[in-house]
């Protein structure tokens, strides 16, 4: 299993899902899992094949804030990051014997090239976006066809392009994020105010928020107040009243009176 995502530690946000993946397959008995990922805490029975070397850039490009990030306001930088990850994935691959590849993201399916291992290869939103690099198409294409393969997009609406391009060389199975077992174990307790409190958590950037400030202008206030729970990877404007309250994870509550950060 690859990924160019992982937590570095219990309370890091980046990744989460890609160690809840690694911990659920590692369940399975039928199932021996080596993973090539950032360094962090791996679940019990998954064993790490980053090499040093790798774990060290790897690190670093997480701290960046990956490879979609570099391409979104550093993308001089990104071309030469992106080059160095295909090399290092490559001798991943042919250092590692393994019955099926399963690949986060697609340009990490491309170092696959010259192999036929069967490829499991999820696809989300940001990754959809590296289909419109030229040439990318043509290349994906090449690595389908060498092997059987499965492409999982996280969600439905990508499957017409996917089948478009891809469905002749591969199976096209949407696969939605589910809900972990721990969050069905959280204890909830009543606000001890009257207040109705509205949780948004996603990235702070331009594209996904999007017109919430504005749909919410004279929406949200003392009575019904909006908090916003991620990661501020873009500087976006935030209305009066909204604060942060972490550099690299914020909790922002946003009313229509004084600041209030949240704990």
């Amino acid at each position: 299993m690859s990924s160019t995502s992982y937590p570095e530690s219990p309370q890091d946000w980046r990744g989460r899902f890609i160690a809840n993946l690694a911990a659920a397959l590692a369940q399975r008995d039928d199932v021996t899992l080596s993973l090539w990922a950032p360094p962090g805490e791996l679940p019990a029975d998954v064993a790490a094949v980053t090499t040093p070397s790798d774990a060290l850039w790897l690190g670093r490009l997480s701290q960046q804030g990956g490879i979609a990030h570099l391409l979104r306001t550093r993308r001089a930088l990104a071309v030469g990051t992106i080059l160095v990850l295909l090399m290092r994935l490559g001798r991943a691959y042919r250092r590692q014997p393994a019955d099926v590849a399963h690949v986060n993201w697609l340009q990490n399916a491309l170092p696959l090239w010259g192999t036929t291992t069967p490829a499991l290869i999820t696809v989300l939103g940001t990754d959809f976006g590296l289909l419109r690099l030229p040439g990318m198409k043509m290349l994906l294409r090449t690595v389908l066809r060498q092997r059987r393969a499965i492409l999982a997009p996280n969600a439905d609406w990508m499957r017409p392009a996917l089948e478009q391009a891809f469905g002749d060389l591969a199976e096209i199975r949407p696969i939605a994020f589910g809900v972990d077992d721990p969050w069905f174990e959280v204890v909830r307790r009543q606000p001890l105010d009257k207040a109705r409190h509205w949780l948004a958590v996603t990235r702070l950037t331009k594209n996904k928020i999007g017109d919430l400030f504005n749909w919410g202008d004279g929406l949200f206030g003392e009575e019904r107040q909006l908090h916003l729970f991620g990661p501020m990877q873009e500087k976006v404007e935030l209305p009066p009243g909204c604060s942060t309250t972490a550099r690299r994870t914020q909790l922002i509550s946003c009313n229509n009176g004084s600041p209030k950060p949240a704990a």
